[in-house]
């Protein structure tokens, strides 16, 4: 009998034993395994993205530089007013015509300054800059020309081919001084990123 007894408390020492450490215990080890199974989950995630990435790398990197070159010069990043004005030169010179003004005022003044504390912190481990994100901004410009009326419309012709994308909202002339000239106003807009 005695024997008995020594099992039967071995037993329920077993069962508390049970019940108090390795219920807990195993509740942790089953709570663990579902962690496993979502940071594997994902990791296969994570993976398939980085497969994008991949692919996409390989087809960026099968664009022409050519292309790439016409893409940064139609929609540069930033105003790049300077080559802008460069251009802008060059084709009224080519054409004849006098480059009298150029306003960028409304440029500064439609700009308005970022909100402080908007601008949130990106990590140094991306790889792609965020240029596809950003908004495409309006850069609004304002010329005033000398020239006949011929030269001005091939000037307007080579505008319209120009890379860089030009949209012109305005244009007024009126009778200069010299009877052959004219004096054209445009008012127009590029963009930028």
């Amino acid at each position: 009998m005695p024997r008995l007894f020594i099992i039967i408390i071995l037993f329920f020492g077993a069962a508390i034993i049970g019940l108090f450490y390795l219920v807990p215990e195993w509740k942790k080890f089953s709570d663990l395994r579902q962690e496993i199974e979502g940071w594997n989950d994902l990791s296969v995630e994570l993976d398939e993205l980085i497969q994008n990435r991949d692919a996409l790398i390989e087809t960026i990197n099968t664009i022409p530089q050519d292309n790439l070159k016409r893409l940064n010069t139609s929609l540069p990043e930033g105003p790049n007013s300077s080559n802008f004005l460069v251009v802008l030169e060059n084709l009224s010179v080519t054409h004849g015509l006098i480059l009298k003004r150029v306003d960028l005022a409304s440029f500064v003044q439609t700009q308005t300054p970022p909100a402080a504390g908007v601008a949130q912190p990106k990590p140094s481990s991306l790889i792609f800059s965020e240029t596809s994100a950003k908004a495409v901004k309006e850069f609004p410009i304002n010329l005033n020309l000398e020239g006949t009326y011929d030269a001005f419309k091939t000037f307007l012709s080579d505008l319209e081919k120009n890379t860089r994308i030009i949209d012109i909202q305005e244009i007024s002339f009126s009778s200069s001084v010299k009877a052959q000239n004219y004096e054209f106003f445009i008012k127009a807009k590029t963009y930028y990123q």
